[in-house]
């Protein structure tokens, strides 16, 4: 399992990565992303979620993509992966739910109590610092990777 997932870091993975293939820790993110955990690149994302479109975004730093959903509980969820990095490296999740009720309720079950600034500092066996938070009707997974927005912290 170890192997799959830094061949799918470093965007080489010849077979199509899946929840059981992930690293520790990802039971943490919602089932509907929890397939394209946080680092791996670009196109490894991009091949697990084929109908990521890539948006364009104010923001050069990175690049923003989004997959809708006609039914069910997530209405999209959004992409940003780190443009100046090499393999450009997905750093964040943005789950949309239709109904913040439903949000909330994954967010009791999965990530319990938030901290007394309102996020969740995830444990997530990765070597960067993960943070969740509400916005909205979105649920945030976002990486303190090196190179990204958030290198310094949140």
């Amino acid at each position: 399992m170890r192997a799959l997932w830094t061949l799918a870091l470093v965007g080489v993975a010849c077979a199509k990565p899946t929840a059981a293939a992930a690293p520790e820790g990802v039971a943490w993110m919602p089932a509907v992303v929890g397939d394209a955990p946080l680092g791996i690149t670009m196109g490894a994302a991009r091949y697990v979620h084929p109908a990521l479109t890539l948006e364009r975004g104010a923001l050069a730093f990175r690049h923003e993509a989004v997959e809708r959903f006609d039914d069910g509980a997530v209405s999209a969820i959004w992409a940003y992966f780190d443009a100046d990095t090499p393999g450009e490296p997905l750093y964040e999740w943005i789950v949309e739910y239709r109904d913040v009720g439903v949000r909330d309720d994954w967010v009791e079950a999965h990530l319990g109590e938030p901290e007394p600034d309102g996020d969740w500092t995830v444990a997530a066996g990765l070597p960067w610092v993960v943070k969740s938070w509400r916005f909205d009707e979105k649920l945030v997974f976002a990486a303190a990777m090196p190179g990204t927005e958030y290198e310094e912290g949140f």
